[in-house]
C-alpha cells in the first residue's frame, strides 16, 4: 500500500515515533475519537471548554463627577483633606484627584512643604548632635528620605 507521496505505508523508515507529553497525548486521543466517530457517520459534539468565571471585572468602572461634585471635591481639598482620602471618599484613583485638582488651578500641598527653614535648621543640628534620620523624620512628621533630601538642599545652599 502507498501513501500520497508514493512511499509505502509498511515501510518502518517511513514513520517516526513522536513522544507526547500527557496533556498532548490526552488532546491527541481527544481528536482522534471525535474523527472516529465522524468516518462512522456519528457525529459527537467535542468537550465543551469549562465555563469561565471573572474573579475581578476587567475593566475599573469609569467615575464621572458633576460639577457640584467637584466643587465639593475642591472645598474638601482646600479644608485640609489629602488626595488619598478623597480618592477614598469619591471611588477614584489618587491620580485622578490630583488631575481634576491641577484642571481647576488648585495649587497642590507637597508633603515637605511642611518644614520650615527654622526646622530644617534645627533638623541639620539635631543631626549633627547624633540623631538618626529616623528619629527626625518621626520628630518632624516625614519620611526619613524627604527629610535627608531637604537636608541636602539646606548644605547645598548654605555652601
Amino acid at each position: 500500500m502507498m501513501d500520497a507521496r508514493g512511499s509505502s505505508l509498511d515501510d518502518v523508515s517511513a514513520h517516526r515515533l513522536v513522544v507526547l507529553s500527557d496533556t498532548d497525548e490526552k488532546k491527541w486521543q481527544t481528536a482522534l475519537a471525535v474523527a472516529q466517530s465522524i468516518l462512522a457517520g456519528a457525529r459527537v459534539a467535542p468537550p465543551a471548554a469549562p465555563d469561565y468565571e471573572a474573579k475581578a471585572p476587567i475593566r475599573q468602572e469609569q467615575r464621572w463627577l458633576k460639577k457640584s461634585e467637584v466643587e465639593t471635591l475642591i472645598a474638601d481639598y482646600t479644608g485640609g483633606l489629602s488626595t488619598y482620602q478623597l480618592a477614598s471618599k469619591w471611588g477614584l484613583n489618587r491620580h485622578s484627584v490630583a488631575k481634576i485638582l491641577a484642571r481647576h488651578g488648585v495649587e497642590q500641598r507637597t508633603f515637605g512643604a511642611t518644614l520650615t527653614e527654622a526646622e530644617l535648621t534645627e533638623a541639620e543640628a539635631l543631626r549633627r548632635d547624633g540623631w538618626s534620620m529616623n528619629a527626625l523624620a518621626r520628630k518632624y512628621g516625614i519620611s526619613p528620605q524627604t527629610l535627608k533630601k531637604r537636608l541636602a538642599g539646606l548644605s547645598d545652599c548654605s555652601s
